[in-house]
């Protein structure tokens, strides 16, 4: 059904087609897909990217299901929807598919809010609002907080004003932000600070992004700028060639945040934990398996099946969390 949605739809090609290969993460990145042995085509990209939209259309649907729903129940002018996405999609942006990169493909997501007027008495906000400044996932967390705290409706003495993000109240509604950030507040609001550990990655990842300037930087690899004004398909690599007044600003954040002291010690933290998981693995292989899933029903192998776990393969789990059911296909290429 949403396949067919886009049947004689012109699919958009990526922008940037070709892999940077002189950048050592993306190398990794390259490696990881096993790409050298993978032949994509013009063909594939566009299937890929047109069943990404179908994707995108289904979770549109759904929601036009639940507002109607909500509607139909006279609640929806008594509830706050937020509809954001823990991650994107390079979509073969830059040549790179999935996540485990700061490109704004795979680091930028949607993060929408509806509040209705009333919850706020007369510190309405405005309708239909765009924010440009940068935000973040885990400013959430304190916006539902400070909303919560409105009219009483909770206390948060008890809650750490030094919460990690920044209430959002600040934009729809004329109310004081009550958790915030403080190093935040002491240079710009308009930063955000990412952080990765996964694939393709041999040191902490950090990613701040201040203003139009993304700032990517670890131990090991190259830094890299991007002026997103002026470069919004991350090209140029400006590091080392921006005005001072900018490149301090950066430099001073990137030190309060994570300096190489810091990323060093993340780095050999991550290492220790990965020998002690290794140990256990090894110690425990030959024995009898022990299943450390919560089953919620018992005597149902449920979570071992349904959910992702070492000793199945991503494509079966995929294939088979689908409904109706698909048959199996092979992914190998002859």
């Amino acid at each position: 059904k949403y396949w067919d949605l886009y049947d004689n739809v012109d699919i958009d090609l990526p922008i940037v087609q070709q892999i940077d290969l002189n950048h050592p993460h993306s190398q990794r990145l390259a490696n990881v897909l096993d790409m050298k042995n993978m032949e994509i085509t013009q063909t594939d990209i566009i299937n890929a990217r047109r069943a990404y939209y179908g994707n995108i259309s289904y979770i549109d649907e759904k929601i036009g299901e639940l507002i109607n729903a909500l509607i139909e129940c006279d609640t929806f002018d008594n509830t706050i929807i937020i509809i954001a996405a823990d991650h994107g999609d390079m979509l073969g942006e830059h040549g790179l598919w999935y996540k485990m990169t700061f490109g704004e493909g795979s680091a930028r997501v949607p993060l929408i809010m509806h509040f209705p007027k009333h919850l706020f008495g007369s510190n309405t906000g405005n309708a239909n609002l765009q924010i440009d400044d940068n935000v973040s996932l885990i400013d959430i967390l304190p916006t539902m907080i400070d909303i919560g705290s409105i009219n009483n409706y909770l206390k948060n003495d008890y809650i750490d004003d030094e919460l990690n993000g920044r209430s959002l109240t600040r934009y729809f509604a004329n109310m004081e932000c009550k958790h915030h950030n403080t190093m935040m507040q002491q240079t710009d609001d308009n930063i955000v600070v990412g952080e990765y550990f996964g694939e393709g990655a041999i040191s902490p990842m950090v990613m701040i992004k201040y203003n139009e300037y993304k700032y990517i930087f670890c131990l090991d690899d190259p830094s890299q700028i991007y002026n997103l004004a002026q470069d919004k398909n991350e090209l140029n690599n400006v590091y080392g060639l921006l005005d001072d007044k900018i490149y301090d600003t950066l430099e001073y954040l990137r030190e309060e945040y994570y300096n190489d002291a810091k990323l060093s010690m993340l780095k050999q933290k991550v290492i220790r934990d990965q020998h002690q998981r290794r140990f256990i693995y090894e110690t425990t292989k030959n024995h009898a398996n022990v299943d450390w899933n919560f089953h919620p029903f018992a005597g149902i192998n449920y979570s071992k099946d349904r959910f992702m776990r070492n000793h199945k393969d991503l494509n079966d789990l995929e294939l088979n969390s689908r409904f109706p059911r698909i048959p199996h296909t092979d992914y190998s290429r002859k």
